[in-house]
């Protein structure tokens, strides 16, 4: 009987579609992307820096007199917990704290709000022409403990939330910037042991939001 349960959970499962991302792709050609990357808006991230960590700790500013403390650990050893803390500064157009986090063999950004709340970045993260989202990539294939893919992350009633994280298994992202509010352009490489060539291959993609 329990043969019988796992034989038909995998032919269900494999009858299954695969995931879709939360994007629609659309292909461009090199000389497309060149053209829109000179033609896109310009939306920077704004920020104020000022903030000095000192003997190793961070302590970032929030509400009600309240602060949230970064501390390094065990800088310039083998340790694997080993942490260092870079503050980046804060986003005014989104009203968190930007920091750099460098981990033994890994890293991620942090983005804290006034209320001491967590986020967690896959690379610096690309404003919105709009500043309403932001956009994370990262290209790790080759590299397991490290992400690859993107993530979005919105303004919902006032507060910053991760929308989702689409976690890529075929191309690494190499560069990307906003085209308008819902329309990202992106270049990616596909490694030479994925490509139908066998040579490394890049690509360019549009990436329309919903």
């Amino acid at each position: 009987m329990r043969l019988i349960l796992f034989v038909t959970c995998l032919l269900l499962s494999a009858a299954l579609p695969a995931k879709e991302p939360p994007f629609r792709l659309t292909a461009l050609t090199q000389q497309a992307f060149l053209q829109q990357a000179q033609q896109a808006p310009s939306s920077p991230l704004r920020l104020r820096k000022g903030l000095l960590k000192q003997h190793g700790v961070l302590r970032i500013p929030l509400r009600n007199g309240r602060q949230k403390i970064l501390t390094d650990k065990h800088l310039n050893t083998d340790e694997d917990d080993q942490v260092r803390y870079t503050y980046r500064g804060y986003l005014l157009d989104f009203k968190q704290h930007l920091v750099l986090a460098e981990y033994y063999e890994t890293g991620e950004w942090l983005l804290i709000s006034e209320e001491g709340k967590t986020l967690v970045l896959w690379s610096e993260p690309l404003s919105s022409p709009d500043h309403t989202r932001l956009v994370t990539y990262a290209g790790n294939l080759e590299y397991d403990i490290m992400p690859t893919g993107l993530q979005l992350f919105q303004v919902v009633q006032g507060q910053l939330v991760l929308q989702w994280e689409h976690k890529e298994t075929r191309w690494n992202p190499q560069r990307l910037f906003w085209q308008t509010n819902k329309q990202l352009c992106l270049q990616a490489e596909i490694p030479a042991d994925l490509a139908s060539s066998g040579k490394a291959q890049a690509v360019y993609r549009r990436i329309s939001l919903p």
